[in-house]
């Protein structure tokens, strides 16, 4: 099974066979899981990849960015848009090769992206609620303002005024804030504002973390999940068969998504490129039911 060697393609102006893939030390386990399968399926293409942990600084972006110029990658994969976002530079064409694509929002126009359908996921998720007798659904997230969360909350609203029979007023928590790590804080004002304060008799929480904190807390309190409140995550993790009862979850489709980036990378440099619009892809969510609804 023969394979050019890398380097020699580069001095004769060849394709390199690498993709350029950067991922952020705060990404989550769902991205790390996204990057198993976007190694294993650019290896069934041909192509092999070259990973940057890029922190939240300029300049080491720009160096990690100079450096897949150098090894000339045939295209680069953004796995942490939202850590990048407002960076030095992360909005600068020059830096980026023609067939570049972002999970999620892309910052240039001549760049593609792929999106998760999360708002489907959370419509999907209130539909069972309904299904299972829930009149006072809340949700609970981080950060309202960035992309993967407007999503979310569009969808919640989405959802609880589909049914004229069924409509709410929203029961939302929020915290403006990039910590996104579920203290016991966080966990009992959520409780106190929407169970407590509000009534809600379920919950949506913007990752499974959040979720099985959420469980814990309740339990603590006396309140049985899910018979009083029913809760569910996001992202369908490890954690979510680890918790009793285990978690009811929206899973995002990780090895979909990570197939069409790559696949969009050597379309971009193979096929003739994209056309003036680089497109952009959207993958569908799903609910995966169990025991905490």
């Amino acid at each position: 099974d023969y394979r050019p060697n890398s380097i020699a393609r580069q001095l004769k102006g060849a394709a390199s066979g690498i993709i350029g893939v950067l991922i952020g030390t705060q990404a989550s386990q769902v991205t790390h899981r996204s990057l198993i399968e976007m190694e294993r399926h650019a290896y069934e293409r041909g192509y092999r990849l070259m990973v940057a942990h890029v922190r939240a600084d300029a300049e080491r972006f720009a160096q990690y960015m100079a450096d897949f110029k150098a090894r000339n990658v045939d295209g680069v994969i953004c796995l942490s848009s939202w850590q990048l976002k407002n960076r030095a530079g992360y909005d600068d064409e020059r830096l980026w090769p023609a067939a570049s694509v972002f999970t999620d929002e892309s910052p240039l126009r001549r760049c593609a992206s792929v999106v998760a359908d999360r708002a489907s996921g959370i419509r999907q998720a209130v539909a069972h609620l309904h299904a299972r007798g829930r009149s006072r659904i809340g949700l609970a997230v981080v950060s309202p303002k960035e992309f993967v969360v407007r999503q979310r909350v569009d969808g919640y609203r989405q959802g609880i005024s589909v049914d004229e029979g069924r409509r709410q007023q929203p029961l939302i928590w929020s915290e403006d804030s990039t910590d996104h790590v579920p203290s016991e804080e966080r966990i009992a004002e959520i409780i106190d504002q929407l169970v407590v304060g509000n009534g809600a008799d379920a919950v949506i929480t913007g990752n499974d973390f959040w979720a099985v904190q959420l469980i814990k807390q309740l339990q603590r309190r006396g309140l049985h999940v899910p018979d009083d409140v029913a809760v569910i995550g996001f992202d369908n993790v490890d954690v979510a068969t680890a918790v009793e009862p285990e978690l009811t979850t929206v899973d995002t489709e990780v090895a979909l998504t990570a197939r069409h980036m790559v696949d969009l990378v050597v379309a971009g440099k193979t096929d003739g490129g994209w056309p003036r619009q680089a497109p952009s892809v959207t993958v569908p969510t799903r609910l995966v039911v169990r025991r905490s609804t």
